[in-house]
């Protein structure tokens, strides 16, 4: 019997050895970057598709689902005399659907739409090979355009699929907007 234990036991604690060996040397080392040099560093400079001296110029979203009450669409644009916010979506507290046309927004609200597209994990919109179609449940297209100090602008596109709280705050500020704005 003891011939049959004690290779068992050296086996095992050789195992646990060696998880507890790479663990130390492998592991922590890049979790803790001990010393380590990360090849791809962030770039704090600007995020993917964003200049950090942008101004937000329009947004355009839309969303389709299986049910019309997750269907939405918005649209943001800053004018001359101001900003303005259109859209139709389902109202977060009573469930029943609002449209709005170009309801205006305050500075504010629009700082705070910039700021929730900086802080975003933005994903990118994949394109499907042509030929290729594909029917889910729900299509997603976020159309972000910023304004650069010199100008330029720059348009981006995402799959905004993921974007929950832009759209809970799209959401709020469109059902906000007061009822003189409503489409007919």
């Amino acid at each position: 019997m003891k011939r049959y234990i004690i290779p068992i036991v050296l086996g095992v604690a050789l195992v646990l050895g060696g998880v507890l060996l790479y663990w130390h040397f492998v592991i922590n080392q890049v979790l803790d970057r001990n010393g380590m040099e990360n090849p791809f560093p962030p770039d704090d400079t600007e995020l993917p598709g964003i200049p950090m001296d942008a101004a937000l110029l329009s947004l355009n979203w839309s969303q389709s689902a299986m049910s019309f009450a997750e269907c939405f669409h918005f649209d943001l644009a800053a004018e001359d005399s101001g900003y303005v916010i259109s859209g139709e979506c389902a109202d977060p507290e009573n469930g029943e659907r609002v449209e709005r046309e170009n309801a205006p927004l305050t500075a504010e609200d629009w700082a705070k739409v910039e700021q929730c597209l900086r802080d975003g994990e933005h994903r990118a919109k994949t394109e499907l090979p042509e030929g290729v179609e594909v029917c889910d449940a729900a299509s997603s297209t976020l159309s972000v355009t910023w304004r650069t100090t010199e100008g330029d602008t720059v348009s981006t596109v995402y799959n905004g699929e993921y974007e929950s709280e832009l759209r809970e705050l799209l959401t709020a500020l469109l059902a906000a907007a007061p009822v003189e704005y409503a489409t007919p």
